[in-house]
């Protein structure tokens, strides 16, 4: 049995719209995301997309991320190829991550700009729960240090 190329087979499985509209993915699906097999290979519709559109990934390993925000998109137009952390970080920028609407840390301070940092994943952190931190650590390392000069000064002493 022979399949239809896979432009074919892709095609019919989206609804075209207008150019600047989401095109929604009608196919399979895989964990929540459109799929669709390429050479016996499970691929999301996305990044498929892209290829059939002249834009391969240029590199291994890179993810198609929506500028609409609508994972069911397959909308070329909509697509562009990043790295986890870019997607993030564009999650991050739009405001869609779920933390993103906490107004304060776990501990209570408030979430301003002079409170807050973005982490390498994109996720916002307390400076003054950072702060509290570094200073319960160093304490910890003091104390760690006086003990174990004190054990080797108590072994000194016993000789």
């Amino acid at each position: 049995m022979t399949h239809a190329p896979v432009a074919d087979r892709f095609w019919a499985k989206v609804i075209r719209k207008a150019p600047d509209e989401c095109w929604p993915w009608t196919g399979s699906s895989s964990r929540g995301r459109g799929s669709i097999s390429v050479n016996g290979r499970s691929r999301t519709a996305p990044s498929v997309a892209l290829d059939l559109a002249g834009r391969p990934s240029p590199i291994q390993g890179l993810f198609a991320c929506h500028t609409c925000d609508n994972p069911n998109c397959v909308n070329p137009d909509h697509l562009w190829w990043g790295t986890n952390q870019d997607n993030i970080r564009d999650a991050a920028a739009k405001g869609r991550l779920p933390l993103q609407k906490a107004t304060h840390c776990k501990q209570g301070h408030a979430f301003t700009p002079e409170n807050t940092r973005l982490n390498g994943f994109g996720r916002r952190q307390c400076r003054e729960c950072q702060r509290a931190h570094r200073r319960k650590n160093k304490r910890k390392v003091k104390a760690m240090r006086i003990a174990a000069l004190s054990a080797s000064n108590a072994a000194q002493v016993s000789k």
